[in-house]
């Protein structure tokens, strides 16, 4: 986002600045001026910050009010990013979802060149998509190195949907990252309909 874009939300980092008594955190949200937020809180932390609205043109600084990471997706109806979560196995990705309301995903994608073809995948509504990236082993090494999901043989059993997002790569392996861009880009006309 540009520095002078005008925007209901920004992402910040609190700084490490002295502030007058009863007064937030200085937060540097990439605006022409600091963002003085409604609480004090520790240098360093990324927030996500509602700007209000300018009330005094000649003030040196912006004023906002910290909201939870999902309030611009929530209640702006804005693309905010997507959002990740470390697990530490491969069953805790897919048993351990952070969904309060329903306590699991409606939809997963595993992803792998040994999976499907991308381009006959079909998906109606969903709720909450998981979408898996295995890493340089793809996910048969996390299949392979979790207790919990001994009597799997292959990992596309433990997804809806096991696609190859990136057919005829090319190369032996895909760097995650890379993978990511690749596979939304992919994905993007079935999943964001």
């Amino acid at each position: 986002m540009r520095e002078d874009a005008d925007s209901p939300y920004r992402e910040g980092v609190v700084l490490d600045r002295p502030i007058k008594s009863g007064k937030g955190s200085f937060v540097n949200c990439g605006t022409v001026k600091l963002v003085q937020i409604d609480k004090v809180l520790q240098p360093n932390v990324r927030v996500t910050v509602k700007m209000l609205p300018e009330t005094e043109k000649h003030k040196k600084y912006f004023e906002g009010r910290v909201v939870p990471p999902e309030t611009p997706r929530t209640h702006g109806a804005l693309y905010w990013g997507y959002t990740i979560r470390l697990a530490s196995s491969l069953s805790h990705v897919l048993t351990q979802c952070p969904f309060r309301d329903s306590g699991k995903y409606d939809v997963t994608i595993g992803t792998s060149e040994k999976g499907d073809p991308v381009d006959d995948f079909q998906l109606e509504g969903f709720k909450h998509l998981l979408i898996v990236f295995g890493g340089v082993k793809g996910l048969e090494a996390g299949l392979d190195n979790d207790e919990e999901l001994i009597g799997i043989s292959e990992p596309r059993h433990l997804f809806d949907y096991y696609l190859n997002t990136c057919p005829i790569q090319g190369s032996r392996t895909i760097r995650t990252e890379e993978a990511i861009l690749v596979s939304l880009s992919a994905l993007r006309p079935v999943v964001f309909k």
